[in-house]
């Protein structure tokens, strides 16, 4: 697999603003579905986060997710986030979706 060349930033909802928090990390599997994310920063499994996806030539924001697996490790914790497609597909997901499908094939992350 290829080194990434993408990075994620992650914000959480949460009603109590002290409790959104941002975070960043590195892109290491993505597919139309969802994608698995290596950060120092530490979130909770279940949170519903927004992301920005930055590769050298695109930029995607807004992303809606969830959290479905957090593990520890050596570089920080490894998370696995699932896309929620209906939120997506209520404002221009459709192109969005087609964008996260390109990435995933060109940078061959989807392996």
């Amino acid at each position: 697999m290829k080194e990434s060349h993408m990075v994620v930033t992650l914000v959480r909802h949460h009603w109590l603003p002290l409790k959104r928090r941002s975070i960043s990390g590195s892109v290491t599997w993505l597919s139309t579905d969802g994608m698995t994310v290596v950060s120092p920063g530490q979130l909770p499994v279940g949170a519903r986060v927004n992301l920005t996806i930055s590769a050298a030539e695109h930029e995607l924001k807004n992303i809606p997710a969830q959290i479905v697996r957090a593990e520890p490790g050596a570089q920080g914790s490894r998370y696995s986030l699932r896309f929620h497609k209906q939120r997506l597909l209520q404002h221009d997901g459709d192109i969005t979706l087609r964008l996260l499908g390109y990435l995933a094939s060109q940078n061959m992350y989807s392996g």
